[in-house]
């Protein structure tokens, strides 16, 4: 009897070792899966997205962007008042706290490209004021830093919602 017995146990751990597996005192079921939802930090070289919001009377404007270097990648959103909204991603470069990007944006059901430019201070952003509209009313504008103008109304940092 005891001999059925301890068979009967080799057999069941000779089971249970085909799903784990032991290395020390630390014992990982091999049928688990990876928790992705915890908000580890990305590892080097992969952007954090951080998302900002600016609100201008009844008028919002939503931004939410992954810096990678130089290179800033994100979604950005105009829900006007009373006005045609747009939403869209952008693609640009960061230097000197600028970002100059091409933001491409459905309005109407119609599909647009146009330049936006923001600037970094501290935790906000502020978008730039275009110097003139070009010939098919697109916004122009200066290369020259120091020569951009500001809206102060600063898009704030929020919390992600994506």
């Amino acid at each position: 009897m005891i001999i059925p017995l301890f068979s009967l146990a080799i057999a069941a751990a000779a089971c249970q070792s085909g799903n784990t597996q032991q290395n020390g005192s630390n014992t990982t079921d091999s049928t688990a899966h990876n928790d992705t939802s915890a908000q580890a930090p990305p590892p080097p070289g992969i952007p954090l997205q951080q998302c900002y919001r600016q609100i201008e009377g009844k008028d919002t404007a939503l931004l939410s962007l992954a810096v990678d270097n130089e290179h800033a990648t994100g979604k950005l959103s105009y829900l006007r008042y009373e006005k045609d909204s747009n939403k869209g991603t952008f693609d640009g470069v960061i230097k000197n706290n600028i970002l100059r990007a091409e933001y491409e944006f459905m309005s109407e059901g119609v599909t647009s490209k146009r330049k936006v430019v923001f600037k970094k201070e501290g935790d906000k952003w502020l978008e730039a004021i275009p110097s003139n509209l070009d010939k098919e009313g697109l916004p122009v504008y200066t290369e020259k830093d120091e020569q951009l103008k500001f809206n102060q109304t600063p898009f704030t940092n929020i919390e992600c919602r994506d």
